[in-house]
């Protein structure tokens, strides 16, 4: 089950999952911030991959 988005989309945060998994499998860490009908903001970082 999930709740309207504020712009009445329908999810099931499967995707923020699968962002989530893919990050941590990075050594990276999903970060959101979210107020009430206003949105939300999601952002991350990335390692620095050491030059060859």
């Amino acid at each position: 089950m999930s709740t309207p988005g504020t712009a009445r989309e329908q999810g099931t945060g499967l995707g923020l999952m699968l962002c989530q998994s893919y990050l941590l499998n990075l050594n990276s860490r999903l970060e959101l911030e979210s107020h009430v009908q206003k949105g939300s903001t999601f952002s991350f970082l990335l390692p620095a991959v050491a030059a060859a």
